[in-house]
């Protein structure tokens, strides 16, 4: 909490809310100078810590209800991109973010985990631009897919080892069914969709996006460049193709997108079937692009193909994209914790980067305000996947609510008829 002037009571709750839903302990930190002169918050605090006594055994011996891992190399972080750890931050981030709006469960997986036999329960392990490789975790990468997993990859995936070498390919490439031939460094590049799980999407998606630094190149380096993928087994979704120029020429210095070029019969996302598993190759940074842009196309290029490959994931909110949703395995059966991030206000807007264009005077370049007002929603519909018989108890602790559920399909289907910040649904045999 900042010096002397108290949160805000919606920013503290939700905080806490946000910590409990994804598996922390929350502990609030204070500075004595806010202690002394303005300790409103430790009453926000209070509240919520109140329904957390309240609610304690229910989360005492939640394991993760595994399904997507985004795996996170503390290796390539270091030593492949030791000078920009933002874009591979960045790529990790996308990924997360992609599931985080659609309601889709996952976690956060640690390369150093991968030889762990609870790892093999994700359907889906993604290796967001994962470039630094060892034998081992190519091991047991190839096992797990062996074994019926899916596995995603992006960009240069594996084409350095733990030991700074290179192998001048990317790891597992008769998986991914891929040929590496080395990058494109292009600022702007498309994809053109060829598969009919586009349906919606438009022909060609552009790749890439103007400077904000504004000082060498007028495109952000790396964000558009592409591997020369050239595929050799599998089918491919969306085909490369670099822009005509390096930039376009409808707006100020060169910041529009350029018209796109010929295709150059290189993959830009292939899926590969392996015995019982699969791949999937993105030969872009895709997850960068929701990190930075945001929008829902990348978003769809991300989640239609995992989806098809793992499918149906075991919990499934039938609501707006601004509930977070966390599935946990409880006793012999499931708690799922949702959050409500909709509200009235809340301003993030800071500095673009370095720019060497003058920013107009009269506007505010870092504006950051807290979260006053959490607007309820509802109703929305909580369906749970893998159970077929009747006599279960499905109740809300926190609001001490039992809730009536129906059986269609292999689901239990729950119809939620409003959420305020927080709530805690528990599905649970009748003893």
């Amino acid at each position: 909490m900042r010096t002397v002037q108290s949160a805000t009571r919606g920013q503290v709750r939700m905080g806490i809310w946000e910590i409990v839903a994804s598996g922390g302990n929350p502990m609030v930190t204070m500075f004595s100078s806010q202690l002394f002169e303005d300790p409103r918050a430790l009453d926000y605090v209070a509240e919520v810590y109140g329904v957390l006594d309240r609610v304690s055994g229910y989360l005492e011996g939640q394991e993760p209800l595994r399904y997507i891992g985004v795996v996170f190399d503390p290796e390539t972080h270091d030593k492949a991109y030791y000078n920009k750890p933002e874009f591979y931050i960045g790529e990790v981030e996308g990924f997360a973010m992609s599931f985080f709006i659609k309601n889709i469960p996952w976690d956060i997986v640690s390369s150093q985990d991968l030889s762990e036999e609870w790892v093999r329960e994700y359907k889906v392990l993604i290796a967001p631009d994962m470039r630094v490789v060892g034998d081992k975790e190519e091991q047991a990468l190839r096992g797990y897919v062996e074994d019926g997993g899916v596995l995603v990859a992006t960009h240069e995936f594996g084409v350095m080892r733990p030991d700074y070498t290179y192998r001048h390919s990317l790891a597992l490439q008769d998986l991914l069914g891929v040929g590496y031939e080395g990058l494109l460094w292009f600022g702007y590049s498309y994809l053109d969709l060829v598969d009919e799980i586009w349906s919606g999407l438009p022909r060609s998606i552009i790749l890439g996006d103007h400077s904000t630094a504004f000082v060498r190149e007028r495109a952000e380096p790396r964000l558009g460049e592409v591997v020369r993928a050239r595929p050799r087994s599998g089918r491919v979704l969306a085909w490369s193709r670099l822009g005509r120029s390096a930039y376009g020429y409808e707006y100020t210095l060169g910041r529009s997108t350029p018209a796109p070029d010929s295709r150059l019969g290189i993959a830009g996302i292939i899926e590969n079937r392996v015995g019982e598993g699969a791949s999937l190759y993105y030969s872009m940074r895709i997850g960068m692009h929701v990190t930075r842009i945001g929008h829902p196309d990348y978003i769809e290029l991300i989640t239609r193909p995992i989806l098809r490959l793992a499918g149906d994931p075991p919990v499934v909110v039938d609501g707006p994209e601004t509930l977070q949703v966390e599935a946990y395995r409880w006793g012999d059966g499931v708690n799922i914790h949702i959050v409500n991030h909709t509200y009235n206000q809340r301003i993030l807007s800071a500095p673009t980067g370095p720019s060497k264009q003058a920013v107009p005077a009269f506007d505010p370049t870092y504006r950051v305000h807290p979260v006053r007002i959490v607007t309820p929603l509802g109703p929305f519909r909580l369906r749970i996947k893998g159970w077929g018989m009747e006599g279960y108890k499905v109740y809300n602790p926190v609001d001490d609510v039992e809730y009536k559920y129906r059986v269609e399909d292999g689901y239990i289907v729950v119809d939620i008829p409003r959420i305020n910040e927080y709530m805690l649904v528990s599905v649970q045999p009748r003893r």
